[in-house]
């Protein structure tokens, strides 16, 4: 099954969500491609490496008209066509959760515990040492703490 993911942005946001995606891939015989917002390609040669992304590529015409709750609008004009389903995992409204629970949502996936490692920076998803970076805005601590608690 070929399926479409897009996340219009920001960067963090975009990697976020790869947690997400890794799942899906681990679901079944799926083949993921991946886009973005043209303003966020910087973020696609890591995204194409990950080794459950088949293709990340940006959407031509997909503007930015805000930030409030990701980058807006979340759905992109027009998709590609040749996919049996396209999932937008943007927030649809300012979120009450991380970035990580409304991704898994969209996709109607549980969350494996821990969602780690999902990002590989060598393309064959056998990093070594583990490491873990992560930042936040200040909006909604506590509940970016309890993410945080899950990932150790």
């Amino acid at each position: 099954m070929r399926v479409l993911l897009t996340f219009s942005g920001k960067h963090g946001d975009i990697i976020w969500s790869l947690a997400a995606a890794r799942a899906l891939s681990l679901s079944g015989s799926v083949e993921i491609d991946f886009g973005v917002m043209p303003a966020y390609t910087a973020v696609l040669p890591l995204i194409a490496m990950q080794p459950y992304i088949r293709l990340a590529f940006s959407i031509d015409g997909w503007h930015q008209l805000h930030d409030r709750f990701g980058a807006q609008p979340r759905i992109p004009p027009s998709v590609p066509a040749g996919y049996d389903e396209t999932h937008h995992l943007t927030y649809e409204s300012f979120p009450s959760d991380p970035l990580i629970f409304n991704a898994f949502k969209q996709l109607n996936l549980s969350m494996p515990q821990p969602p780690v490692p999902f990002l590989s920076s060598n393309g064959n998803g056998k990093d070594d040492p583990r490491m873990v970076t992560y930042a936040f805005n200040g909006n909604n601590r506590p509940s970016k703490m309890a993410l945080i608690d899950q990932l150790r």
